[in-house]
């Protein structure tokens, strides 16, 4: 009982030492100094964050303006590159609407001139208003007709010099006054226009006659030059050969053999004596004696060669058995071995040559991807020429295999028809029965 009154004593006596007045006024002061701070920290964040995003906004104000130069250039490039491929009616229908175009500004200019300058109708003012007027359309026709520039142009010899120029749309014309000649600007060799001169001397003396009067024909290329460019890389047929490099030479070498093969077998097919067994076949149906079949036989073996003849001879000389059955088929082989002798070469020839060329084409390829490898892809120009340069190869193997393969058909054919006519006139001298 005594130590709970001396607890309750200790915790009356503290809470009368907190709650003193002055403590608690103290404490309100810190609150609201701490408050204050906060407030001050909170306010100066917000500024700095303003001033950040101001900052942030100015950047992304100028990459979008960035963005939507690199648009406009983008645009413009591709609509050149279009440009580039129209057809002949495309740039017709082209010129057509630019001067559909042309007229009607030219109409809201001289209406505008009209409405503000001659509007007063004052008489004295007519000769100042025309004045103006001519001045407008003047400037109106310099805007919208071409004229000729003063530029540096790259000559064919590599010699730079100052020419007028004539930009008429996507084409562009230059004429060199010291030489008289003109022609068409193609392509950019640092940063400066390099001219061309693929004009004759009649488009020549045009270009001239533009230059000098201002009027006259002017002749470009509908493809932009990409016709010419085309021409200038077609070269002979000796350097479309070189291409294909070393494995040209092997097919090459098949398609002359197989040329000069079908040649020599064609001319010895084409005289090749005709087979006629129209005279054996009436011996048989008739049943003529043995003595008039073997003279008949005697003047076809004298009036004929070849195969035939020795089929002839064999029957004459022997009698019908076995053995003159054996001699007859050997005649046959032999014969047939003349006839077809060297023939797989050009079947072979058009079998080999189209495997060369893919062992060229792939050859090739490999070279390609090399470079490619080490140089990069990025030009297309140079990917595209190796693979046209390996592709020579497979094109030269069809050239050669589809000819000999025709040509191996036809001679194949020829020569089993004439064999199947031996055979023919050998089974029936076989049954022919020549004892007197």
């Amino acid at each position: 009982m005594k130590h709970f009154l001396i607890c309750l004593c200790c915790l009356i006596f503290s809470t009368l030492v907190y709650a003193q007045p002055g403590d608690s006024a103290s404490l309100d002061e810190e609150l609201l100094q701490r408050i204050s701070a906060a407030k001050q920290a909170l306010e100066n964040t917000q500024r700095q964050l303003a001033r950040e995003g101001q900052a942030l906004n100015t950047k992304l104000s100028a990459q979008q303006r960035k963005v939507q130069t690199l648009r406009e250039k983008a645009a413009g490039v591709q609509r050149l590159a279009e440009e580039k491929t129209l057809g002949l009616d495309a740039l017709q229908t082209r010129v057509s609407q630019w001067r559909a175009q042309s007229q009607y500004q030219q109409h809201l200019i001289t209406a505008y001139v009209e409405k503000h300058h001659l509007g007063g109708g004052a008489s004295a003012n007519t000769a100042g208003n025309d004045t103006r007027v001519r001045d407008a359309v003047a400037r109106v026709r310099k805007l919208l007709v071409p004229q000729w520039q003063d530029t540096d142009i790259v000559l064919e010899g590599g010699e730079v010099v100052g020419v007028p120029m004539l930009a008429v749309g996507p084409v562009k014309v230059a004429f060199n006054p010291s030489s008289g000649e003109g022609g068409l600007v193609t392509g950019n060799y640092s940063e400066i226009p390099h001219i061309q001169y693929t004009y004759n001397k009649q488009n020549a003396l045009e270009v001239a006659d533009l230059h000098r009067s201002g009027n006259g024909l002017l002749a470009f290329d509908p493809t932009l030059g990409n016709a010419h460019q085309l021409h200038l890389s077609q070269g002979t047929v000796v350097s479309h050969l070189e291409k294909g490099g070393v494995w040209a030479l092997p097919i090459l070498f098949f398609g002359a053999l197989a040329l000069v093969i079908a040649l020599v077998k064609a001319v010895q097919l084409l005289r090749l004596p005709k087979v006629s067994d129209s005279a054996v076949t009436r011996f048989q149906m008739a049943g003529a004696d043995a003595q008039k079949t073997t003279e008949t036989l005697e003047k076809m073996s004298a009036n004929t060669t070849g195969a035939q003849s020795d089929l002839i001879d064999i029957v004459l000389k022997n009698p019908a058995s076995g053995l003159r059955d054996d001699l007859l088929v050997a005649c046959l082989r032999e014969h047939r071995f003349r006839i077809e002798r060297f023939m797989g070469v050009v079947a072979t020839s058009a079998a080999v040559a189209p495997l060369l060329g893919l062992l060229g084409t792939v050859s090739g390829m490999i070279t390609t991807f090399k470079m490619m490898t080490i140089f990069g892809a990025g030009d297309a120009a140079t990917v595209s020429g190796g693979i046209s340069e390996a592709l020579v190869t497979t094109e030269l193997g069809l050239i050669v295999a589809i000819p000999s393969l025709v040509v191996s058909a036809l001679l194949t054919r020829k020569a089993q028809s004439y064999n199947n006519q031996l055979e023919t006139l050998a089974i029936k001298l076989s049954k022919l029965d020549l004892r007197l």
